[in-house]
């Protein structure tokens, strides 16, 4: 469950065409947001506040697992004018068939530039090697969204100087992933991107873990 203020937000069973309506359960220090899909968590999100259209949009985009999502493959989509009333799209975004996502898309983050709205999110491929991308859209809406083509491979572990490629650890799989992308208080006009990977320093002691590095 995605913690969220001010409502427990629960699926109903009625679906119209692709769009879930939610309504929330009123907590007074707490509440979390469920997926419509009660075999379905949601696992990390990323959290968005827009105007569109002269409507203020609360937006949540979150990582669908579990049940018949086990695969994780799918995004779920949903937002409020109020954060008690939601509607949810729970295939909004996806795999397709660009070479580095084309087995799983994670974690995403979602950060407005020069007018444009920007998805970094994790991709894996199908040696299931994990890196970072994005997306982006003129305008994020509701189910009107369009993220435009091509989805851009940017930071992979081969790129630093400290995250390893394919570490024996992890059976040759590279852990990297778990973006959060914000612009740069000291910096303008240039964004950072903290985000997790596994470290030579670990990887010479011949275990597991993962370090958090940024990128500018």
């Amino acid at each position: 469950a995605l913690a969220v203020w001010p409502g427990t937000v629960h699926g109903n069973d009625q679906l119209a065409s692709s769009l879930i309506h939610t309504e929330a359960e009123l907590h007074p220090t707490w509440s979390a947001f469920f997926d419509p899909d009660t075999s379905v968590y949601t696992k990390e999100f990323a959290f968005f506040h827009n105007v569109v259209g002269g409507r203020a949009l609360f937006h949540l985009l979150y990582q669908r697992s579990g049940g018949a999502h086990s695969t994780e493959r799918t995004m779920g989509h949903a937002w409020s004018g109020d954060m008690v009333h939601w509607v949810g799209d729970t295939l909004a975004f996806a795999v397709d068939t660009t070479w580095w996502n084309r087995r799983n898309v994670w974690s995403p983050s979602l950060v407005e530039v020069n007018g444009r709205t920007y998805m970094f999110y994790t991709g894996v491929d199908d040696q299931k090697d994990q890196r970072i991308g994005y997306v982006s859209t003129a305008v994020l809406d509701t189910s009107n969204t369009v993220w435009d083509s091509p989805r851009v491979m940017v930071w992979e572990a081969s790129m630093t100087a400290w995250a390893v490629p394919d570490p024996p650890v992890y059976d040759g799989e590279t852990p990297f992933r778990d973006c959060y992308v914000t612009h740069d208080p000291e910096h303008p006009g240039h964004l950072l991107m903290y985000y997790n990977a596994h470290d030579f320093n670990t990887a010479a002691l011949n275990r597991g873990g993962l370090a958090v590095g940024v990128a500018r």
